[in-house]
């Protein structure tokens, strides 16, 4: 089988995994009553009253609708290769250069821990990226754009799958290729919410 088809399956099928397990995760967690850090991008906003990105107060383009927003949704943290290597939409991954774009243990560990702190679910690694999940209203604050999902259930944060890294650390955007909405699959299901 091509490997990029199958790093794609396997992304879809961390994806779906993730989506089915959060949400009776967050039955028996206080994922939610966590305080913010104070270095959080959400941190200053008053914890009465609705953001500006919260989902009851947007206007929406033509054939879009907005999450509920304590819906869970997962993204995937692309990170910068070890050897400083990033991949674009026309980079092809095989099992003979996947090795280029492996990032290194500390870039992990350093992303990942990020995320963590700021209330986001975090994957491990598998293979050059990572999963983040947390509610729609969430991902809206933290990145400061409207989350929304288009009638083939694509999930867009604005206009495009990939979410601004404008309001991360310097040094944690520097070592992200990108913050990506993985679109759902062109068969079966594109509801995976409950």
């Amino acid at each position: 089988m091509n490997p990029l088809i199958t790093t794609r399956l396997s992304y879809l099928l961390i994806f779906v995994v993730m989506s089915c397990n959060l949400l009776s995760d967050l039955a028996q967690t206080e994922f939610y009553s966590k305080a913010k850090p104070a270095n959080s991008p959400v941190a200053n906003q008053h914890q009465t009253g609705q953001s500006q990105y919260d989902g009851s107060t947007a206007k929406l383009k033509e054939g879009r609708e907005m999450l509920h927003s304590e819906q869970i949704i997962s993204a995937q943290v692309l990170l910068v290769a070890a050897t400083g290597e990033r991949i674009d939409g026309s980079t092809l991954i095989t099992a003979q250069n996947i090795d280029t774009y492996r990032p290194s243990e500390r870039t992990v560990q350093v992303v990942s821990q990020y995320f963590r702190n700021h209330e986001f679910e975090v994957s491990p690694l598998t293979g050059i990226s990572f999963t983040i999940s947390a509610s729609a209203k969430h991902f809206s604050e933290f990145f400061k754009i409207s989350v929304t999902q288009d009638e083939s259930g694509r999930i867009l944060a604005g206009d495009r799958l990939e979410l601004p890294l404008d309001s991360l650390e310097q040094n944690i955007a520097d070592s992200i290729t990108s913050v990506t909405f993985v679109p759902p699959p062109d068969f079966g299901p594109t509801n995976f919410s409950f």
